[in-house]
């Protein structure tokens, strides 16, 4: 059985200085980086989407995200 090749591409973005340090005090809590603790949310983020069961994005969540 062969295993699928993981590709990997960063993906960048600003943020406010006091948003940094939130996501630092609660990447620290759970003892992970600051991108795990990105990447969990926006697995959340994906789950609680298809829970809904449609293909709407929230626009509101993109627009505070540009």
């Amino acid at each position: 059985m062969q295993r699928n090749k993981i590709q990997n591409k960063v993906i960048a973005f600003k943020v406010a200085l006091d948003f940094d340090k939130k996501l630092e005090k609660f990447s620290e809590k759970e003892t992970i980086s600051k991108s795990a603790f990105i990447r969990r949310a926006i697995l959340a983020e994906f789950s609680r989407a298809t829970d809904k069961k449609s293909s709407k994005v929230n626009s509101n969540w993109i627009r505070l995200s540009a």
